[in-house]
């Protein structure tokens, strides 16, 4: 080829490429505006809160992607605190992070793990947290707990015997890190090690930790040697006494550790095979328990598998492979093997709170597509749980008020259960009063709403008090009014001094609730519920000001409820007696000089001018009268008693005039039913005179013939008709009634539908209209016995014998059985 033509390709072939790379530049710069278009409308949607789940994972992705690690970590920040993550992304989270810390910004990686396995029962992120403290602190270690990870999810044993040198692990490790991961490992272990399917891994873990520190001991010899053998031999015991997945394998690597200890120690195989032995009975019943609960297992797994095709929790299967697996546990008679399985069923899975908004988007709050995360009556149960089953106090304090309330209310923060549980827990743990503050103020924030109908808990008997939103927040309202005045009284019993300090708190708490409760729930206690019970408060510490005053707002805003009244008089009267016991004998003048009472008197007279329910004035008439006759004199008694007899006279002459008003209203309203329908009746008179006179004087078929006059204008034709014979009835058949407008006698026409008239009554005073009915000519109608035919005797008044008037004797049936005569054919 010529050199000239050479060159010529090589010029086209970079034109060529440059233009590609044009082409490439512009794609991948529309490509980079979409993307930065859409990462600036879930940022947004960021900023006012309204991000979903699968949008803040794609807003992590894209901000992942620009290298933007602000944003990334901002993003995660508001998606941990919105949802309880998943352990996948608990785990590229702790990655990513752990890539970029260096020294002691390790530490904040670690803090980052311990917030990951709060949010569920993950044993993979407890495995990412003991390899963050041994890089941390004993970086020996992390080659051990590699290899045994791998060996672990490989199906394998991990190294854990007494090893050679050059085995992973085998460098020596400071005694301070090795204190830091075993405490870690003791950690996850007391969290997830009894998980039957995943416990195993950190079982393998601990054997790889504590088989590198006996490997480095047994190259110093010593003492040091056989104690960190009786260590390991401790760790196996435990190991094997636990019904696990796998357990066969840890047993053929206790038994290799046993003999190989043997053989360091210089003692006869009979010492290592006594100690298998030891540990064989053990292992034996582990190995029966965890056979047991294969079979549960099996069945979780292939409910879970099965969830992406069909939902098998509407039509059932997950729920009812989870509750035969808790069943199996309650019978075992272990709590902390079914908390373990309750914290298994929780734990959000990767597709869980995608799951969960497909179902609100679809509607399905209460149907089979959310997952068990996301159910309130699962949680109320777990909680139920921990309450009633965790042996001691504390353990359930830190279970419920750490764990299980603070993850339930934030995967199903529209159940009130969950909230009011929540701000208990933290009570009963002691929290500080600006925790169950904030508790409380992000209940309120919640869309509450009535718990739909669950099929995960159709047992489920604690719904909210009353149901619906507003109530939810008024039982919140209450419940964090319990826990003020709980929390004042403590302070009194604690130190006086300090309950001066606590009640300026409780009393600020106090108005914000009321003044909650007055601007969006006014009249949802119409007796004024939350008031009374804040002057309950304040009257118990003895503050008659405060109580009083809190009962004034109520009858404000409630004073015909004669509840209210009632609760008033009883506080006057625990203030005086109170104070009578302090100053002197019950009874006494009360303080200001007053009769003894005369608050409590005072009360029940401003009622009886409030109370105008019969009911209600008979609930203050008995108190009133009760008291008098109790504690009163025979001048105050009979005070009191014409006041009652003078306020039911008033109440009876009130009913008397409310039952004259209400027969007023009742006769009026008939007036005007009665008005509106002569009002009616004039108008279709008016229509019927204006459609008559449109017609004009000659019409008249619109007129309904009377039924006699029917009768007549039927019979007599038809006499003549029947007496004349077949011959003439056959030729003369067409003869129609004059009403019917039909034609001339004589016209030959085909049989056709008789007309017979309506009953007497029906469709109007006239009563004639005609309705046309099928004729029969092959038989007698139907539910009629059979006439004579036309060749037989048949019995009808000659033509010249009728009457000229209405035949009154010729019923409706008559008429249309002549007329069905007629019709019939010849012979």
């Amino acid at each position: 080829m010529p050199k000239g033509s050479s060159d010529d390709d090589d010029d086209r072939s970079d034109d060529e490429d440059e233009r590609e790379g044009e082409g490439s530049d512009d794609d991948s710069d529309s490509s980079s505006a979409e993307t930065d278009e859409r990462c600036g409308e879930l940022l947004a949607q960021l900023q006012q809160g309204s991000l979903t789940y699968g949008a803040a994972l794609e807003l992590i992705g894209l901000l992942k992607a620009r290298a933007d690690l602000p944003g990334v970590r901002q993003a995660r920040e508001a998606l941990a605190a919105a949802y309880p993550l998943p352990e996948a992304v608990w785990l590229e989270w702790i990655e990513d992070e752990a890539r970029l810390a260096a020294g002691d910004e390790v530490d904040e990686v670690i803090e980052l793990a311990g917030r990951a396995v709060r949010d569920g029962l993950y044993v993979g992120v407890w495995l990412r947290l003991v390899r963050l403290v041994a890089e941390r602190h004993a970086p020996g270690l992390v080659s051990a707990l590699d290899a045994a990870a791998e060996g672990a999810l490989g199906g394998g044993g991990a190294a854990g015997g007494a090893g050679e040198p050059g085995e992973p692990g085998a460098g020596a490790a400071p005694e301070a890190g090795l204190r830091e991961v075993r405490a870690a490992l003791e950690r996850a272990l007391t969290a997830a090690s009894l998980h039957l399917a995943e416990g195993d891994r950190l079982w393998s873990a601990y054997e790889a930790v504590e088989g590198a520190a006996l490997r480095c001991a047994e190259r110093e010899g010593g003492a040091a040697a056989a104690e960190q053998r009786a260590r390991v031999r401790a760790l196996w015991r435990r190991r094997l006494s636990v019904p696990l997945v796998g357990m066969e394998g840890a047993m053929e690597r206790y038994r290799a550790f046993e003999a190989a200890a043997a053989l360091a120690a210089g003692e006869p195989a009979a010492a290592a095979e006594r100690e298998v032995a030891t540990a064989e009975r053990a292992y034996s019943v582990a190995w029966k328990a965890a056979g047991a609960r294969r079979q549960h297992e099996s069945k979780v797994a292939a409910a879970r598998a099965a969830r992406g095709a069909v939902d098998p929790w509407g039509g059932g299967s997950e729920w009812e492979a989870w509750s035969a697996y808790l069943a199996a546990e309650a019978e075992g008679g272990d709590p902390w093997r079914t908390r373990a399985l309750f914290e298994r069923m929780l734990s959000p899975d990767e597709s869980a709170w995608r799951r969960a908004e497909e179902a609100a988007a679809a509607g399905e709050g209460g149907g089979g597509a959310l997952p068990p995360c996301a159910r309130a009556a699962l949680w109320r149960r777990y909680l139920h749980f921990l309450v009633a089953s965790l042996p001691s106090p504390s353990l359930r304090v830190e279970a419920t008020a750490r764990g299980a309330t603070a993850r339930g209310v934030r995967c199903c923060a529209a159940d009130a259960h969950l909230w009011v549980a929540r701000l208990r827990a933290l009570e009963e743990a002691a929290a500080p009063a600006e925790e169950v503050r904030a508790a409380f103020e992000a209940a309120l924030g919640a869309p509450l709403a009535p718990p739909p109908a669950d099929p995960a808990d159709p047992a489920d008997k604690s719904p909210p008090p009353s149901g619906g939103h507003a109530c939810d927040h008024l039982w919140l309202l209450h419940s964090y009014s319990h826990f003020q005045r709980r929390r004042l009284a403590a302070a009194a019993a604690a130190d006086p001094a300090a309950a001066v300090a606590a009640a300026g708190s409780v009393r600020e708490a106090r108005d914000a609730v009321l003044a909650y409760e007055e601007a969006y729930l006014p009249r949802l206690e119409p007796a004024g519920e939350l008031l009374r019970f804040w002057a309950d408060a304040e009257e118990e510490r003895g503050e008659a000001a405060q109580a009083r005053e809190l009962m004034e707002r109520a009858l404000a805003r409630f004073g015909a409820d004669s509840a209210l009244w009632l609760h008033l008089a009883a506080i006057e009267r625990r203030l005086e007696e109170r104070a009578a016991a302090e100053g002197g004998a019950a009874g006494s003048a009360a303080p200001g000089g007053d009769a003894p009472y005369e608050r409590c008197r005072k009360v029940f007279r401003r009622a009886v001018t409030v109370v105008h329910s019969p009911e209600h004035a008979a609930a203050l008439h008995a108190a009133w009268l009760s008291l008098e006759a109790t504690r009163g004199t025979l001048s105050t008694l009979r005070a009191a008693e014409e006041r009652v007899a003078a306020h039911r006279a008033q109440l009876g002459r009130r009913g008397e005039k409310e039952a004259e008003a209400a027969e007023e209203a009742a006769e009026a309203a008939a007036a005007a039913r009665a008005a509106r329908e002569q009002k009616r009746t004039a108008a279709r008179k008016e229509k019927r005179a204006a459609t008559k006179a449109a017609r004009g004087p000659g019409d008249d078929s619109s007129q309904p013939a009377a039924p006699g006059a029917l009768d007549a204008a039927a019979a007599a034709p038809l006499a003549g008709k029947r007496s004349a014979g077949a011959a003439g009835l056959a030729q003369q058949g067409g003869a129609q009634p004059a009403s019917s407008g039909g034609a001339a006698a004589g016209q030959s026409k085909k049989p056709r539908a008789a007309l017979v008239p309506r009953a007497a009554g029906r469709g109007g005073a006239g009563g004639g209209a005609l309705i046309p009915r099928a004729a029969r000519p092959g038989g007698p109608p139907r539910g009629r016995s059979a006439r004579p035919g036309l060749g037989q005797a048949a019995v009808a008044p000659a033509a010249e014998s009728a009457p000229a008037g209405p035949d009154p004797m010729l019923s409706n049936d008559a008429f249309r059985d002549l007329m069905l005569k007629k019709e019939e054919p010849e012979g």
